[in-house]
């Protein structure tokens, strides 16, 4: 490919860019969609063209993106495109496996997430922590004047149930609080995990050589994962016993992370059983009722023990 095609292609991704950045700002719903793959440009343009060419599509999207909307959107949406679709587009184009694309792709989520959590808070002085708590703030103040309402009907009933529900809200800021490190590196890895998803098929209709995803039900993380996960809640608490941080903080996060992780595997082993005996239709809706049932504490566990023992026989999964 000549230079003119090179920048002339690299403009019209700009403005492919430029589209997705404003239509997830103005747009209701898809405007939902329009934010999850505003990668996919960074993406095409790391395999098909160079670097600078890349990241020069990628500023100019921001600089004009952000004249259309706000300066932190803009930001913001300029490092997620171009954090996450550098590392997988470098992964597309060196065939790498699945596993490996998508831990890529989350980490350059995540560190986009940091620029953006820092520009917000020293552009504007907004703090996650502050809006969580003057979103809850708020919730509790709907919440006691619908008591100081309801209080006159003078049901023991009712006034019981209302001040259950003050105590999950209260529980449930304490706990998001707790939990948003590692919900942030989750939400990375899912970010980035829709986005490879999302460009296999495109790549592949630009008649860019894929490597095949395989079958879920064939999905297995390596031996090491399970050694470096039981480490993981070793260390969590040892850290919390020898005072070294927030005891509660860190094991709650290093558990939390646990729990995301290798519910995947069990997912993935369960799911494997399943196809031998229903319809793979009927075994996605399986996984999908598990995935948001209150056994996934326990799927977890069964895929941290089938990393190290490997419970499924190799070989094909025949359909």
């Amino acid at each position: 490919m000549n230079r003119t095609r090179q920048i002339t292609e690299a403009g019209l991704f700009a403005a492919i860019m430029i589209i997705l950045m404003i239509g997830s700002y103005y747009i209701p719903v898809i405007g939902t969609l329009l934010f999850f793959i505003m990668p996919l440009p960074v993406i095409i343009l790391t395999i098909r063209n160079t670097l600078p060419n890349t990241i020069a599509a990628t500023i100019v999207a921001t600089l004009i993106s952000s004249a259309l909307v706000t300066i932190i959107v803009g930001i913001g949406n300029g490092a997620l495109a171009l954090f996450v679709g550098l590392p997988l587009g470098y992964c597309f184009k060196r065939k790498d496996s699945t596993l490996k694309s998508i831990a890529f792709g989350g980490i350059g989520a995540l560190a986009a997430y940091l620029v953006i959590l820092g520009v917000a808070q020293g552009f504007l002085g907004l703090s996650v922590t502050e809006q969580l708590d003057q979103m809850f703030d708020l919730s509790g103040t709907m919440q006691s004047e619908m008591n100081t309402v309801l209080g006159a009907l003078n049901n023991d009933a009712l006034d019981a149930s209302m001040a259950e529900t003050q105590t999950i809200l209260q529980n449930m800021q304490h706990m998001i609080k707790l939990i948003f490190p590692s919900a942030l590196i989750i939400f990375s890895m899912v970010y980035s995990a829709i986005n490879y998803l999302f460009a296999r098929p495109i790549l592949t209709r630009l008649r860019i050589a894929v490597r095949p995803i395989g079958s879920f039900a064939a999905f297995s993380y390596p031996k090491h994962m399970a050694f470096g996960g039981g480490m993981m809640l070793i260390l969590a608490y040892l850290v919390g016993y020898l005072g070294i941080a927030d005891p509660e903080l860190v094991f709650t996060n290093f558990l939390y992370l646990f729990l995301m992780v290798f519910s995947i595997q069990g997912l993935s082993l369960l799911y494997y059983f399943l196809l031998k005996f229903m319809p793979r239709g009927f075994a996605i809706a399986m996984i999908v009722f598990l995935t948001l049932s209150q056994f996934l504490y326990y799927i977890s566990i069964i895929g941290f023990f089938d990393v190290m023992i490997n419970f499924r026989k190799r070989g094909t999964i025949k359909r």
